[in-house]
């Protein structure tokens, strides 16, 4: 059981975050997590037991490293930090380094329809999203495949313990489905052939 905040969710916060969709980041908000996996090939397969591969698992491959910007950056400034790392979204953060929002590429293409030409003068926090939706460690990749495109999100912050654990996009989670499977199939194949 996941205790939250007052005012926060409730108990349950993580089956209820399972079952409401459109769960909304809080900043005050961090579910404790303590599992680890190690795809390790010498321990034993996670996927033997019907477990699947989480986030975490994701990013112990890609890492923690996430892009961030301030909300009282130009949109301009947002454009050139993307364009330099060649990210889709920066996460954007207050002055304590608390999660605020996301820009993505989308969030840019809005506000080029109008208003390309002020660019340089459009704050962040003028054109992020505000209404951010996380994953946890521990969200098996199918469940985020579903939030991701329920939502028509490309990108999804990762929190654990306080914190920000990485980003990742949808392409990583398609990435990791058919690892996955392909993982799975070469297992069921043995599993055959061994008969």
């Amino acid at each position: 059981m996941v205790e939250a905040p007052a005012g926060g969710l409730t108990s349950t916060a993580q089956e209820e975050r399972r079952v409401r969709l459109t769960f909304k980041y809080s900043p005050d908000y961090y579910p404790a997590t303590d599992a680890f996996f190690s795809p390790d090939p010498t321990e034993p397969d996670r996927l033997v037991g019907g477990a699947t591969m989480t986030l975490r698992d994701i990013l112990k491959v890609k890492g923690s490293h996430v892009y961030t910007i301030g909300p009282d950056h130009s949109v301009q400034d947002a454009v050139m930090v993307l364009m330099q790392y060649r990210v889709g979204a920066l996460l954007v953060q207050d002055a304590q380094g608390k999660p605020i929002g996301i820009i993505s590429e989308r969030d840019v293409l809005r506000e080029c329809l109008d208003r390309s030409a002020e660019l340089p003068s459009i704050r962040v926090r003028e054109a992020m999203t505000t209404d951010l939706i996380i994953g946890l460690p521990d969200d098996e990749i199918r469940y985020t495949m579903g939030i991701m495109t329920q939502n028509r999100i490309r990108h999804l912050p990762v929190m654990d313990g306080g914190g920000v654990a990485g980003m990742i996009s949808i392409g990583d989670v398609v990435k990791a489905t058919l690892d996955e499977t392909e993982y799975e199939n070469h297992y069921l194949r043995e599993y055959i052939q061994a008969r």
